[in-house]
Order: structure tokens, then sequence, then C-alpha cells
């Protein structure tokens, strides 16, 4: 009898201890790094040719890359603020510099801090100065570092932008400082967005400022994994949109919805190097970014999101290709129309006043307008974008 007694008590005292280190196990740290106007088609994991990005290629083979990937929104305000509030450009209301992220939406920084997170961001550009273009990006960081107010700088370095290396540098210090807790940190690089001018020896061109751009990268990843960070932490790698590079008659971007702007890298590293070097081929939306992070880390998703967690898809539990819708009122500046676009199941239609349709299974650099308003396949696309619009806006 005695000895049952002790057995029983050794049980209940192995688990109370194992209840114990559950309850204090610390969550993931969550690392964001988004590459301002980044082309996925222009890194060499997802095929490029004509020069090698290391870094992300070493990420994508511990983690998940997927390779169809589209932003709502080719305008670097409107496309952040997506990825940060998991809601469309119609919805979280920011669609063009300086409009102000609305109080009822939460984003990333709100509800991870409220789950026990310290939380940071770094940003490359003034752009998303939440003191001057971006009101509003800074809630819920406990540190957002902004520009200074009254730069002595006489070129744009650090008056206007950041080189991607300085940014890394300041988040740096900051996560030395704060080792001990849960964190999530957001790390932004405008350096590919133009004009071209990266330091030597990369040369000055859009390739260049990619490259340029992954050597920071793997600076920064190099730093987790020397501090012991980057095993156990989740690490997202995501354009906010592309670059025209003359497609279309667009140089940069901002004006048009397709693809060149739209399409974006997306890799996933999560805890553990779960699910390393598989490839999704489904289409998805960077809406989708944050319900994935809540999901991964186990919070309860936020209600109204615009998009859903991608964890199903890199476990293969799910097969479905997403809707993706697109929208730019920047060419409202230019006394033009707004633009809106959905894309599913390999067709692309565009609402403009000269509308567009394309078979991109057949035509995926989208140069054959085949527009015909009694096509079936238009009629269920623009049907689908005549239930977003029914959605209340912030």
């Amino acid at each position: 009898m005695r000895s049952l007694l002790l057995v029983y008590v050794f049980c209940i005292s192995t688990v109370a201890v194992l209840g114990s280190e559950l309850k204090t196990k610390p969550s993931p740290n969550v690392f964001l790094i988004t590459i301002d106007t980044l082309r996925a088609d222009h890194l060499s994991c997802y095929g490029y040719a004509l020069h090698q990005t290391p870094a992300l290629d070493s990420l994508a083979a511990d983690g998940v890359r997927f390779s169809q990937t589209f932003t709502p929104s080719p305008i670097t305000n409107t496309s952040h603020a997506t990825i940060l509030t998991g809601l469309l450009p119609s919805i979280h209301g920011v669609t063009d510099f300086a409009a102000p992220l609305s109080t009822t939406n939460r984003t990333w920084a709100e509800v991870l801090k409220a789950n026990g997170y310290e939380t940071a961001a770094f940003i490359g550009a003034i752009i998303l100065d939440s003191k001057a273009l971006a009101p509003g990006f800074n809630r819920g960081f406990d540190f957002y570092d902004n520009f200074p107010e009254h730069s002595p700088a006489k070129t744009r370095w650090n008056r206007l932008e950041r080189r991607g290396l300085t940014v890394v540098q300041h988040a740096k210090m900051w996560i030395d400082a704060h080792a001990e807790s849960a964190q999530f940190v957001w790390v932004h690089l405008y350096d590919p967005h133009d004009p071209y001018e990266p330091p030597a020896p990369f040369p000055r061109t859009y390739d260049g400022e990619v490259a340029y751009a992954d050597m920071v990268v793997g600076k920064l990843l190099g730093y987790l994994k020397q501090k012991g960070f980057y095993d156990n932490s989740i690490v997202i790698v995501i354009g906010d949109h592309g670059e025209g590079l003359g497609e279309h008659h667009e140089n940069t971007h901002g004006i048009f919805l397709y693809d060149s702007t739209t399409h974006v890298p997306l890799i996933v590293k999560l805890p553990g190097h779960l699910y390393r070097t598989r490839v999704v081929t489904q289409q998805v939306r960077t809406t989708d970014v944050l319900p994935t992070v809540l999901d991964a880390v186990g919070i309860a998703s936020l209600p109204s999101l615009s998009g859903r967690s991608l964890m199903p898809l890199m476990a293969n539990k799910e097969a479905a290709n997403r809707v993706v819708f697109g929208e730019t009122d920047y060419p409202l500046q230019f006394g033009w129309a707004p633009l809106r676009s959905v894309r599913s199941e390999g067709f692309k239609f565009i609402e403009a006043p000269r509308p567009e349709f394309y078979d991109l299974h057949s035509d995926p650099v989208e140069l054959n307008n085949r527009y015909e308003p009694w096509n079936p396949t238009l009629q269920r696309l623009r049907g689908l974008l005549a239930q977003v619009r029914v959605r209340p806006p912030a």
C-alpha cells in the first residue's frame, strides 16, 4: 500500500512539474521581414538565373516557399497595412500615403503584445514613419524606429531612406536588449525601391538592389542563429509589391494591377524547421499571413479577416487555390480611374474603363486581352468582385 502511495505521489508531482513547464514555456519569437518592391521572379529560389540570392534560398530550404503569392496593392503603405492587419485595402482604409490606419482594425503588434510579446518595428523609409506618412502604423509596438524629425543628413540616406544594414543594426540592438522576452520584430528593407543605388560592389540596377537586400537578410539570419533564436522562431520574408521594370509600359509600380507588380515572394520558416523544403504551389494572398502567424503561435484568429491561415496548405491538408483581389486608387492622383481586379483558377479580370480579361494558362504575362462581357468565367469573376464591394469599409 505504501509503495502504491509513493507511485501516486510521484505521478502527481511529475504532472505538476510538466504542467508548470508547459505554462512557462516561452512562445516562439516572430520575425517579419518585408522587402519593398521585391518581385518573386527575381529570386534564384524562384527560378531566376541572372543572379543569386543565397540568403533567401537558404531560408526557403529551411522553411516553406509559396510560389504563387499576391498582394492586393502595388503601393507600399497600402500593401504593408494589409500585411499588418490581414485586411483588404478597401476595408483597412489605407488606400494612399498618409491615410491613417483605423483604430478599429487590430494589427499583429497589438494582438501579440496583448499575448505577452514585446514588439518593435524597424523601417527603411520615411513613407512608413508613423509621425509622417504612416499614421497609426506604430500602434501596438513598444518601439517604432521612426526617422529623426530634424535629420542633419544632406542626402536621402538617413533622411528619407536607410540602407538595409542600418535597419538591421538598429534591430539587433533592440533584440539584444530584450533577449529574455518573447519578441515580435518587424524589419522593413526598402532597398529594391527606385532609385536603384546599392552600395559597392553591387551593380546599380534593380537586381543589384535585390542582391544587396539578400545580403542584408543573410546578416540578420546569421545573427539570429548566433544568438540561438533562429531554430525555434517563426521567420517570415515577404515582398510588399513588385516592380514593373518596363512591362506593360510601367517602369516602377502603383498604377496597374498586373502580376509584375502584384506577384511577391513569401517564405515561412516555422519553429523546428517544420515542413522544411516544402513548396506550396496554390495561389495565396498576403492577407493570409497574419492568420497564419496567429495559428502558429496558438492565438485565436481575429473576426472578419480577409485571409485565413496557410497552415493547412503547408500540412498538405488543403489543395484549393484562394481567390486574389487587387485594388489601387493611386491613378486618381493623375486624374485616372481607380482599378480593381480578381484572380482565380488561372484567369484574371481587371475592372477598368477599358476592362481586361486574361487566360493566364496560355497568357501568363497578360498581353492578350480577351474581354467579352458574355464570357461565363468573366461573369463569375465579376460577381466575386461585386461581393467584395459590399463589405463595409474602415
